[in-house]
């Protein structure tokens, strides 16, 4: 598995911030400009999570679809997050 997680940080993360990419383009109509960054740091940490929580499982699908979508799923919570800050902020 270190070898997966290796291959999403070669390259200066170019792999990693390909899936972010591809899930902005597909989900949100593209990269939101000053956040993008926080957004590589959300996907850095599920690939973290993932390492240290053991909790992918070959026998259950591809790597790269696995990390696909747990950062897609960071990512959603980050915006719930964030749209629920901005409605606790309102009140």
């Amino acid at each position: 598995m270190v070898q997966l997680l290796n291959s999403y940080f070669e390259n200066n993360a170019q792999k990693l911030h390909g899936v972010v990419n591809k899930i902005f383009n597909s989900h949100y109509g593209g990269i939101v400009g000053k956040d993008i960054d926080e957004f590589y740091g959300i996907a850095t940490d599920a690939l973290i999570e993932i390492w240290e929580k053991g909790t992918y499982d070959p026998s259950k699908g591809n790597f790269d679809g696995y990390v696909y979508r747990a950062v897609k799923m960071a990512i959603i919570d980050e915006y719930k997050k964030r749209n629920r800050d901005k409605r606790t902020d309102k009140i």
